[in-house]
């Protein structure tokens, strides 16, 4: 974190009139600098039409494709709709999320897209109203939350009324947020 960095720093880099900053501290210390601040992400994606059957029960978005996702700090599954962060030993850390869809389904529905983390619900939501089947109506939401655990972020989707719902150009992104993000 940039709290323990900057402990770091006043430690390993005291006065140096007796000679004890060596290149083994100075490389200890900018290779986890580095490792703070490098960023990182993963993201799933629907690129081609889907027909979903919904109901006014919140279900998962889910069948993406994988676009991406950095080894080691994220883990894609595009099937089953998540993208989880991993924290590999850090104390906690901020993810911002990214959610754009485009929906089109029967006039006057509203449909909802709601962020999950790690299986609940959040207040992250956005609804937006269909006008007819013809006609795609574009949502988008973004985020932020801190963890100490493996976050697991998804999107649910609810209508007003049951039917069928067509997505499509649907990307979740989530980012690790290094700066200042943890204590």
């Amino acid at each position: 974190s940039m709290v323990e960095l900057h402990d770091e720093a006043q430690t390993a880099f005291a006065d140096n009139t007796t000679g004890a900053i060596t290149p083994t501290i100075l490389r200890s210390f900018v290779t986890d600098f580095v490792d703070t601040m490098a960023p990182a992400y993963g993201a799933i994606d629907i690129t081609t039409p889907q027909v979903k059957a919904l109901t006014t029960t919140n279900q998962i978005l889910n069948n993406y494709t994988d676009i991406a996702a950095t080894v080691g700090t994220f883990v894609t599954t595009p099937a089953s709709g998540n993208v989880t962060q991993q924290l590999n030993g850090r104390p906690g850390c901020s993810t911002r999320f990214t959610f754009s869809c485009d929906v089109q389904g029967a006039n006057n529905s509203d449909v909802t897209f709601t962020i999950y983390i790690n299986g609940n619900p959040t207040t992250y939501a956005v609804t937006t109203t269909t006008t007819g089947a013809t006609n795609y109506s574009a949502v988008s939401l973004t985020g932020l939350v801190y963890q100490t655990l493996d976050t697991v972020v998804s999107v649910f989707i609810r209508t007003s009324a049951a039917g069928n719902f067509t997505i499509n150009n649907a990307l979740l992104l989530c980012e690790y947020i290094p700066v200042n993000s943890y204590v």
